[in-house]
């Protein structure tokens, strides 16, 4: 085998085994469930910030950090209140929490229901808000 050759073999060996080495042996690993314990402390928690005036993309600055999805607060809509509700369902990788706001709009005060899909991680803790329809 010529030099060249054998380069261009250990090239495309050596690749492959960085592309291996990358992806990981055993695929990706599957994210723990999230404790509905600490789900529901976290997002009290996060509640009480948006209550306090803290916004949205200053989460993303904690540790752990928290991506937050909330197009009240992302609009600047000021929390008044909260009442978090039951846990829904226990066990999956995201806990959801129905939760009740009072929210000070351009209308005045509305109390609107909503449940937080709440997922915590290691290193960040993902919150989603989806409305409950009436």
């Amino acid at each position: 085998m010529s030099a060249s050759k054998l380069k261009a073999v250990l090239l495309r060996a050596a690749i492959l085994l960085a592309a291996v080495f990358v992806a990981g042996c055993g695929g990706t690993p599957n994210p723990k469930p999230t404790d509905p314990k600490k789900a529901v402390t976290v997002l009290q928690t996060t509640l009480e910030k948006w209550k306090n005036g803290t916004s949205i993309a200053a989460l993303q600055k904690e540790t752990p950090v928290v991506y937050a999805s909330d197009e009240d607060w992302e609009a600047g809509l000021k929390l008044v209140a909260f009442e978090l509700r039951d846990v829904l369902d226990q066990g999956g990788f995201a806990t959801r929490i129905p939760v009740r706001l009072n929210i000070e709009s351009p209308n005045g005060l509305l109390w609107k229901e909503v449940e937080y899909n709440v997922s915590v991680g290691e290193t960040s803790v993902n919150i989603m808000k989806q409305d409950v329809p009436n």
